[in-house]
């Protein structure tokens, strides 16, 4: 096995803990995304054990010191800093250590990919069965609580910036937002006008959380696998970690199949008025969404390398569609799983005409 720099141990453990510090504004992404265990499972792959380690220990810590310091303002929804230990520790610590092991097993690399969707997954809906089993809470008006803890604590002029940021977002009145800009404003309109935010913020996180914590554990799972990888191949680790680029990705017909079905479920119970349909609906469509841009990612690198396109190119048109273009590259992804040169039509296609040339074949003879 290559060993770490001395240089990636010290940078690395830096980077690990400035990410621990700053764990209180990184943990309510993990709604969307997990960065931590990422981060860990990067940082191990560039500076070995002390950085994994360091960034483990301090997420942990990190979160419950913020568990007591919200305890007051939090109330009835303030969460016990052993619970908030233990919430970071399967949410977000042990995913990245399995991603790690699975590394160092040197298993396949959708093989790899595939488990640590499964566990981060699992672990976020276990965190969130705990709260509501256990707490009796809902994890919805928890986050929701902690939010606005934090917003209570900014200053008067802080707030009503914020405010004009939800109303630019469609989260409040022309009416409130008008309230707000002239005359004598009190600090009773600044928390009624945040009443009615976080009140429709809560009824659409609610709506939401399930697509967006099953969404979250794909998109980590895949990141999870995926940069830690890179990142030994480039070091050079030994023994050679195996490694699929972004370009040698395709989905498989199966998978295609299985997200028709899915959409096809979600809209039949829709149609037959179903009340739990529309969450359904949300799920199977934010994952289609996503392994449709992930293949349209893939196809489009495909086919700049193939012309020659160098690698900073391609990341930047990757990364200005992701951006601008994000239902370009679903579409794309669509495309290209359906019509690419292993899509599910370009296969069935080459096999029936391979069918009818043996059956010409046969007639010949």
């Amino acid at each position: 096995m290559k060993k770490h720099t001395a240089a990636g141990v010290i940078a690395g453990s830096l980077i690990a803990i400035v990410l621990s510090a700053l764990q209180p504004m990184i943990y309510p992404l993990s709604v969307m995304l997990c960065i931590t265990p990422i981060a860990l499972a990067a940082l191990y792959a560039w500076g070995g054990v002390i950085p994994a380690a360091i960034l483990s220990v301090g997420t942990v810590g990190s979160l419950a010191g913020f568990a007591i310091a919200s305890a007051e303002t939090m109330g009835e929804m303030a969460i016990s800093p052993v619970l908030a230990g233990i919430g970071a520790l399967t949410a977000l610590v042990l995913p990245g250590i399995v991603s790690v092991w699975l590394m160092e097993k040197r298993l396949p690399f959708f093989k790899r990919m595939l488990i640590s969707v499964g566990v981060q997954t699992a672990a976020l809906l276990i965190c969130v069965a705990y709260v509501y089993l256990v707490m009796k809470a809902d994890l919805a008006d928890i986050m929701t609580g902690m939010f606005r803890s934090v917003i209570d604590q900014q200053s008067i002029e802080v707030q009503k910036m914020l405010l004009q940021s939800f109303y630019d977002v469609g989260m409040l009145t022309k009416e409130s937002v008008e309230g707000l800009t002239s005359g004598f404003v009190t600090p009773a309109d600044v928390r009624k006008a945040l009443d009615q935010v976080f009140e429709l913020s809560n009824y659409q996180l609610k709506q939401t959380l399930p697509a967006t914590l099953i969404g979250s554990g794909v998109l980590t799972g895949i990141m999870t696998t995926y940069f830690p990888s890179l990142i030994s191949v480039k070091r050079g680790a030994e023994p050679v970690i195996p490694h699929v680029p972004l370009y040698g990705w395709f989905m498989p017909s199966h998978l295609v199949g299985g997200v028709t079905i899915c959409l096809a479920s979600g809209l039949a119970l829709q149609l037959m008025g179903n009340q739990s349909a529309m969450a359904v609906m949300v799920v199977f469509s934010l994952l289609a969404t996503y392994l449709c841009i992930i293949q349209g990612m893939a196809a489009i690198t495909r086919r700049f390398r193939e012309v020659g396109a160098g690698k900073g190119a391609r990341i930047g048109l990757i990364g200005a569609s992701l951006v601008f273009a994000p239902t370009f590259l679903q579409y794309a992804g669509i495309a290209s799983a359906l019509f690419g040169r292993k899509g599910v039509v370009s296969v069935w296609m080459r096999k029936k005409m391979e069918e009818m040339e043996n059956d010409r074949e046969d007639d010949d003879e």
